[in-house]
């Protein structure tokens, strides 16, 4: 069954002109419809169960083939590994320090002042915001409390 999703996959891999196998396709779509930007592991944990030939070895080259071709970023905070996340806009992170668990921000990072001396050149952007998450913290949004 070819959904909205993976015929986007499909395309985007197509125009980063990546084959898209199947085995692409599963890790793409696995990680754009996560939110806890999955680790590696995670990844072929739940993969696993559905394709019982996937070594973590695929797994790895994947994420390496589609973070070159900018269809993921990896997201490394406290040098935990690295996760993934496919939602490519410039944005930042919520790290919960009880749960562990990441949540996307929505930041213009771009307009964060930040002075970079002369002759280094930015390539990347990353903001990280630690805290605790509303589940963690028993925040209830219907009581707001």
């Amino acid at each position: 069954m070819i959904t909205d999703m993976n015929l986007e996959n499909m395309q985007r891999m197509k125009a980063a002109g990546i084959r898209p196998s199947y085995v692409r396709m599963k890790i793409l779509s696995y990680i754009r419809s996560a939110s806890n930007h999955p680790t590696a592991d995670m990844i072929y944990k739940v993969l696993a169960e559905e394709i019982p030939t996937l070594s973590r070895t695929s797994v790895y080259n994947t994420l390496c083939v589609l973070e070159g071709a900018q269809l993921l970023r990896n997201v490394s905070i406290d040098g935990e590994g690295m996760r993934f996340d496919a939602f490519m806009p410039d944005h930042g992170h919520f790290r919960c320090t009880k749960c562990g668990n990441i949540f996307d921000l929505e930041i213009d990072v771009k307009s964060a002042e930040v002075k970079i001396p002369s002759g280094f050149t930015e390539t990347r952007r990353d903001l990280f915001v630690y805290g605790i998450c509303p589940h963690c913290s028993g925040f209830d949004e219907s009581t707001k409390k």
